[in-house]
């Protein structure tokens, strides 16, 4: 089995044995009063969910990315690293930015997992269309309940931005790959 295939299994299954095994979220999830004085919290809120249908969101997305990532022959460090940086660099932003937000889930590491692949795949987008198109995707809840409510509901417009970090986040590290290694040459004088 495929080493991107398989990791991707076993964070589903994670997920999923900590959505239903331990029915309490407030005790993993992340917000920064508790990350403090908790810090498993850093590294549980990834995997606990707050309802079944973002549980079945975010496996759904890792399947997908997965296998796109398997086609597109993403080397499974790459993969990997991509997943962990993009996971955890809404971290700071619930510390400095969003100290009062509740994070739960691995959303934004499938987004930093899609921009990535989507980069190294250009064949499946173009760049110049990714980047609107899925910036729209992330963004489309808030706009919505701008339109219809007249109002910007804060929790939408959050959870959009973290999802979009994580976008931003694979768009990063895609280009810090591409970066080609510095020799230093020393001339004879």
């Amino acid at each position: 089995m495929n080493k991107i295939i398989a990791s991707i299994l076993i964070i589903c299954t994670v997920n999923v044995l900590v959505y239903y095994i331990h029915p309490q979220p407030e005790t993993l999830i992340l917000t920064r009063d508790k990350g403090l004085k908790e810090p498993w919290r850093l590294l549980t809120y990834q995997f606990e969910h707050i309802s079944q249908t973002h549980l079945l969101e975010n496996i759904i997305g890792l399947m997908l990315v997965g296998f796109i990532a398997r086609e597109a022959n993403i080397k499974f460090k790459d993969f990997i690293f991509v997943y962990i940086a993009s996971v955890f660099i809404v971290i700071p932003f619930v510390y400095l930015v969003y100290p009062t937000d509740t994070v739960a889930g691995n959303s934004t590491g499938i987004y930093g997992l899609l921009s990535y692949t989507l980069l190294k795949e250009r064949k499946i987008i173009p760049p110049y269309l990714s980047l609107p198109l899925f910036t729209l995707v992330m963004f489309t809840a808030p706009i919505i309940n701008l339109y219809q409510a007249g109002a910007l509901i804060m929790k939408n417009l959050q959870s959009s931005i973290y999802h979009f970090i994580g976008y931003l986040s694979g768009i990063g590290v895609f280009h810090l790959n591409q970066r080609k290694p510095y020799k230093k040459v020393l001339r004879r004088t």
